[in-house]
């Protein structure tokens, strides 16, 4: 029997990840103070991790700065034209 082509996937380990450090930045205290601390957790893949950081990197007007026990502070600014 064939399968239905409409059947959802489940999400890889990058969008997890994805998904994981969304959540901390939408939170509603780090929308107020437009900065976040992100951590790579023990199980996720060092691979994931290098390239979501290089992607929120190339996001204009975020900044990556690394703090304490390999952390990640995420701060950002919104455009004057907003």
């Amino acid at each position: 029997m064939a399968k239905p082509q409409n059947e959802p996937t489940l999400p890889d380990s990058f969008e997890l990840l994805g998904l994981r450090i969304q959540k901390i930045i939408s939170a509603p205290t780090a929308q107020k103070r437009k900065t976040a601390v992100i951590r790579k957790t023990s199980d996720e893949c060092p691979r994931d991790w290098k390239r979501l950081l290089e992607d929120i990197a190339d996001t204009e007007n975020v900044t990556l700065s690394p703090e304490k026990d390999d952390a990640i502070r995420v701060s950002w600014s919104l455009p004057a034209n907003i």
